[in-house]
């Protein structure tokens, strides 16, 4: 129990001297020896007369008295400082006491307070929901760049957590949430490793696998199998037994295991009817190399496959069987290894190959690298809506995007994304070519598409192949052109949109970064408000972030300076803004250096 309010006394009303500090007046200035009638004392080698010397002994007398009262003055304000010491130290003590009590307190009341949680009154549905969103699926490998991939690790994956058993055990309410809903259990991460399924090593691995396919009933599944360590010996026969039982009910099914290991999981071939996305993980991706003629056919009768991603594999149009002609979306991506002799992905000669194969593609994702000269004749993805290039530095005597594009006829095109994987650019030699933009616009106008959405990153671009774009694309609505080496393109760019008639007429936002001022930083401002005022109403967005450098250190451009830019880039702004309507959106800044 505390104790009473400690409040000081009022020395006016309390007679003891200890709650009062004394105090001392200090002495005035001695003057004796400015004394004239002391004069010839101070100042010379005279006797003093007697009258002289009573009067000297008694301002002796009376400063030593003074001195003696100042003595004990000083020996009580001691003890008085002691005292004070000490109890100071017992008030830090006492302060450490409350401190603590206060912790014990607030812990307290803590407690109190969660037993009232209002989570405890979540209804079953948003408790399910809540977990589902927690669960840890699937297992993302992380990446690290090595010199030989193929005698170190490039791809490892964190080790499993069981959330949804620790979930169970909190309370019989969170148990009874995860019990009754089938679906938090159909999300299935196997480890490839005979070494998890040994029962005398891992004697409840197998069990609790078992019990998460039982808890999950009917619903369709999501399983991804993952390597132990990145060198898998075999898939182990429990395994595919287990997959075997399964295998009617998962919808989607992801593989970290190396394409050679797909040919034990040959028994479930027949049984994957509700297979709709297959995610394939080629690690490690050497023995892909080696070309044995053996074909995947386990996905060959998977007639409702619709979603198709195949990593770090070199030959997939050879490798898998599957059905191409009904896929809906088709990603094909692979890790940037700088010190390697090989490059784990197809080339553009067997892109092209895989999209003839293709019949109902939507949406397609790209990662290239290798150009390989080939001899076709043009593919038409007919349904195709949008795609997607992510380059690496190529390698080839044709950009490996441009060779694609060049034999594609898209019809149903609305979306197409250009640009290259900035943690593998060194110099400009990565950068994308004009070329491949010509490509972009020539598929465009070849197709007849109703293009809506254009971005291009990180590259050069030709005025006239732009301009050609922009009158093939009545229907654009989002152009971005960002991190482009073009001088004098952004004016370019307004004047082109500014003339009569409105070319693309619908769009709504407009990205232009890099290095796209005038060389000497001659820009008209005002060019950019008839633009905006021409198009009020429809145009929502103007994004403009430029750079005062010269560019790539290839490219001979004048530089400006940055307060220069900065003074363009304001100009602008005032002249966009009283041109502009309600709701319109303006972003204009300086790229900093390095950034």
């Amino acid at each position: 129990m505390a104790g009473g309010v400690w409040s000081p006394c009022a020395s006016s009303l309390c007679p003891c001297p200890n709650h009062t500090i004394p105090t001392t007046n200090p002495s005035p200035a001695d003057t004796f020896a400015e004394d004239i009638a002391f004069k010839h004392l101070t100042q010379g080698n005279e006797a003093a007369t007697r009258a002289e010397e009573i009067f000297l002994d008694s301002e002796i007398h009376g400063l030593h008295a003074r001195k003696e009262s100042l003595n004990i003055l000083a020996k009580g304000l001691e003890t008085m400082r002691d005292m004070y010491q000490t109890c100071l130290v017992a008030i830090e003590r006492q302060m450490d006491i409350i401190s603590t009590e206060r912790a014990r307190l607030d812990a307290s009341v803590s407690v109190r307070r969660r037993v009232m949680s209002s989570v405890r009154k979540l209804p079953l549905e948003v408790l399910q929901h809540i977990f589902l969103c927690a669960i840890d699926w699937p297992r993302l490998p992380t990446f690290q760049d090595v010199e030989d991939p193929v005698s170190e690790d490039w791809w490892t994956f964190a080790e499993e957590e069981a959330s949804l058993w620790t979930v169970e055990l909190v309370c019989q309410r969170w148990r009874s949430a995860v019990l009754n809903n089938p679906r938090l259990w159909s999300f299935v991460s196997i480890c490839a490793s005979a070494n998890y399924l040994d029962d005398a090593k891992h004697p409840h691995y197998i069990p609790r696998l078992a019990r998460q396919l039982y808890r999950a009933r009917e619903s369709l599944l999501s399983v991804h199998i993952f390597p132990e360590s990145r060198h898998v010996p075999s898939l182990p026969r429990e395994l595919v037994t287990i997959l075997l039982m399964c295998a009617p009910r998962i919808r989607d099914l992801r593989l970290s295991i190396p394409h050679s290991h797909f040919g034990p999981l040959q028994p479930i071939q027949n049984h994957l009817q509700a297979l709709d996305t297959l995610v394939l993980h080629n690690t490690p991706f050497h023995d892909d190399l080696l070309d044995t003629g053996d074909c995947i056919s386990v996905f060959k009768d998977c007639s409702n496959l619709r979603n198709v991603h195949i990593n770090e594999m070199c030959f997939p149009g050879w490798r898998l069987v599957i059905p191409w002609k009904s896929i809906h979306t088709l990603s094909l991506s692979h890790a940037y290894l700088s010190g390697a002799a090989f490059v784990p992905a197809p080339s553009s000669k067997h892109v092209v190959e895989i999209l003839r194969l293709t019949e109902t593609l939507r949406h397609l994702s790209l990662n290239l690298e290798l150009h390989e000269e080939f001899e076709t004749s043009m593919v038409t993805c007919q349904y195709l809506e949008s795609i997607e290039f992510v380059t690496y530095p190529p390698s080839g005597t044709c950009h490996p995007t441009k060779a694609v594009l060049d034999l594609l006829i898209l019809p149903s095109l609305t979306s197409i994304t250009c640009g290259t994987d900035p943690d593998t650019l060194i110099d400009a030699a990565g950068w994308l070519e004009e070329s491949v933009f010509a490509a972009i616009a020539d598929v465009v106008t070849r197709s007849q598409c109703p293009l809506k959405k254009l971005t291009f990153t990180t590259g050069y671009c030709d005025t006239v192949d732009l301009e050609r774009l922009l009158k093939a694309s009545p229907k654009l609505e989002l152009l971005s052109l960002s991190e482009l080496a073009n001088p004098g393109l952004a004016s370019f760019v307004v004047r082109t949109l500014n003339s009569t008639p409105l070319i693309s007429p619908v769009l709504e936002k407009l990205v232009l970064t890099g290095w796209l001022h005038e060389p000497d930083g001659t820009d008209d401002p005002s060019i950019w408000g008839d633009m905006v005022r021409a198009r009020r109403g429809v145009l929502k967005q103007l994004v403009l972030k430029w750079e005062p450098a010269s560019g790539p250190e290839n490219l001979a451009m004048t530089t400006i300076t940055e307060a220069r830019v900065c003074e363009l880039l304001c100009q602008i702004e005032k002249h966009v803004r009283d041109a502009a309507g309600v709701g319109f959106m303006f972003s204009g800044s300086v790229k900093a250096e390095g950034e």
